[in-house]
């Protein structure tokens, strides 16, 4: 059994910053905390909504083209298999989730979606979004049209 993930501090603006103190994660199958993660204070939680905010208004990521999102996606799903069984270990003592789900719906699914980024050459985001927008549109139309005949 491989050892879980584990971090010192949270994620804000580029940098890990030190918490105000830890959580303990529990193994629900055990019920014993195997690790814990930092909590944040107001302020830095604020912090990462700021950054988040002004990163989400640049645009930046909007305006890359499709190649170059889709690289970055094939590179990070590359750097997410690398850590595959760690991350599989992290998710089923956090969530108590088997084995087969975790390693395909939970982790597996990372890579498919990079796959098929690549393969049509559209952001997962829209492929995914007209999907759902398409089911949402002919779900709306078969409401309307048993309203019709009521």
């Amino acid at each position: 059994m491989t050892d879980h993930l584990s971090f010192s501090g949270n994620f804000i603006d580029g940098d890990f910053i030190p918490g105000t103190g830890t959580l303990g994660v529990e193994d629900p199958a055990t019920e014993e905390i195997f690790t814990e993660v930092s909590t944040a204070s107001t302020a830095q939680f604020d912090m990462a909504i700021a950054a988040a905010s002004r990163t989400f208004e640049s645009r930046v990521w909007a305006e890359t083209p499709i190649v170059d999102r889709v690289d970055a996606l094939l590179r990070m799903s590359a750097a997410l298999d690398e850590r595959r069984e760690q991350l599989v270990e992290t998710i089923i003592r956090e969530t108590g989730s088997p084995l087969m789900l975790a390693q395909w719906a939970q982790v597996g699914m990372i890579p498919t979606c990079a796959q098929w980024a690549s393969m049509s050459g559209e952001p997962v985001s829209r492929m995914l979004v007209s999907t759902s927008c398409s089911r949402r549109s002919s779900r709306a139309a078969d409401i309307r049209r048993r309203a019709s005949t009521r």
